[in-house]
């Protein structure tokens, strides 16, 4: 039985995620784990979960709905991860990667106005957020 998992909640344009270390999941069925976790009865509450581990430039991440299913890519999503990844730093960007069934999409987060306020994708598509962290 799980004891303990710290996470990180975001809320970007109406939608909410759970972020967590892929080393603090690892093991479990996460597909059991975002159901669990997204139930916004019994659970914490969100519309999905991210699972991601630090690299270099940024970080990779794993998405799950509420109801478990993978989840291609969700820019809000991205949005709070590089939020995340951002929060205490002087860096102005970095970059996420979203695996999905063995594909992949980079996306860029970068800094504005304190936030990671801005997400483009490869193509160079931008848009402009803001993220609250609950």
């Amino acid at each position: 039985m799980i004891e303990m998992i710290a996470f990180s909640k975001a809320h970007a344009y109406g939608n909410d995620f759970l972020y967590v270390t892929n080393e603090a999941v690892a093991g479990l069925d996460l597909t059991a784990l975002a159901r669990d976790l997204c139930d916004r009865h019994a659970g914490i509450g969100a519309d999905g979960l991210v699972i991601y581990e630090r690299t270099a430039a940024g970080a990779s991440m794993r998405l799950f709905n509420a109801d478990g299913s993978r989840a291609e890519i969700s820019g809000n999503g991205v949005r709070g991860l590089g939020a995340l990844l951002l929060r205490g730093t002087a860096s102005e960007r970095v970059e996420v990667t979203v695996f999905n069934g063995g594909r992949f999409k980079a996306t860029r987060a970068h800094r504005a106005r304190g936030l990671a306020a801005d997400v483009s994708d490869g193509n160079g598509t931008s848009l402009a957020t803001s993220v609250r962290w609950i």
